[in-house]
């Protein structure tokens, strides 16, 4: 235990006397905790996420350890002292952190993790309906596609018949978001062709030119 004094005396005898005693004492110390490990998460963060910091430590006198926080971001401190940093963030954005053990008597050198990037974050998937319209069917989202880094989305709409890919059908619109004037596909079919397919299926596609939301599908049965 901490501050425990161990004494050991030792004293000569010739078999026939003893000669003076002699002692030595030493009192025990804190060894002090260490941090072995900090691993963040996600690996690969994108805008929205938040960090979180799991560390494995170790104290060799099994004394109630806690950890420190000091997180960095772009280089600057911050204020959060647990172990999440919480989004949203900016793409690009560098994030690190510094973990420090203390025993209650003595910190340990602290661990610092290697520089984390945050990465763009991809627009959210559309909500894809099929629209009945006077001469036909209009393929369209639900609502304004945008994208929660700010920027500029580019929208792509496709048709299928019966499975085979349709890319002749498409009237051009433009109408103004909060990101400004971009140009959205109102792609449709015609009533007369309607006949020619068993199943219609239209799908967009929401990029902001990094990455993109992946087709969405909706799909149009013909009795």
């Amino acid at each position: 235990t901490l501050n425990d004094v161990f004494t050991c005396e030792v004293q000569l005898f010739d078999g026939e006397s003893f000669g003076a005693a002699y002692t030595t004492s030493i009192q025990a110390v804190n060894q002090v905790p260490e941090v072995t490990v900090v691993e963040l998460s996600p690996a690969v963060p994108t805008s929205q996420d938040s960090i979180v910091a799991t560390a494995l430590f170790s104290d060799p006198d099994g004394d109630l350890v806690t950890l420190e926080y000091l997180w960095t971001l772009n280089g600057v401190a911050q204020a959060e002292a647990s172990n999440m940093l919480s989004g949203p963030f900016t793409p690009g954005d560098i994030i690190a952190v510094e973990v420090t053990p203390f025993d209650g008597v003595t910190y340990g050198s602290s661990y610092i993790t290697s520089n984390l990037e945050v990465i763009n974050t991809a627009p959210e998937n559309p909500t894809v309906e099929l629209i009945e319209i006077t001469d036909g069917y209009q393929c369209r989202t639900t609502e304004t596609p945008s994208d929660v880094d700010g920027d500029v989305v580019q929208v792509t709409v496709a048709w299928s018949c019966d499975g085979q890919s349709l890319s002749s059908h498409s009237n051009y619109g433009q109408f103004s978001s909060q990101i400004g004037q971009i140009e959205y596909p109102m792609d449709f079919i015609p009533t007369a062709l309607l006949s020619n397919c068993f199943l219609w299926q239209c799908s967009i596609d929401v990029s902001d030119g990094q990455a993109s939301s992946g087709f969405v599908f909706s799909n149009l049965v013909i009795p």
